[in-house]
């Protein structure tokens, strides 16, 4: 995953990174989850991300799931997981 700083450089970082650096905080940003991958967990549930941002999204048993097709706006105060933080993401007003 790239971060981009204050004065728009571009710096590849890996998720671990992040957390340690304390930079893993996109409250309020629009998130890739469930676009750019899935979850489910070991009851069967399916989700956008470990987060569970935007909810459940269906069950394996179920005989039709409508995934997402927009991104969600992430109301988590920090992003934990590997997975959910590779996503793309988008700030508020800014263009991609």
């Amino acid at each position: 995953m790239s971060k981009v700083d204050k004065k728009g450089n571009v710096r590849t970082m890996a998720p671990q990174r992040f957390i340690s650096s304390q930079t893993n905080s996109w409250q309020g940003w629009e998130c890739s989850i469930g676009l750019e991958q899935i979850v489910i967990n070991m009851h069967g549930d399916i989700q956008r991300g470990w987060c569970s941002v935007g909810g459940k999204v269906g069950s394996i048993n179920d005989k039709k799931v409508s995934f997402p097709t927009k991104p969600v706006v992430c109301d988590k105060s920090f992003c934990h997981c590997n997975l959910d933080i590779m996503c793309s993401k988008k700030k508020p007003g800014m263009d991609q």
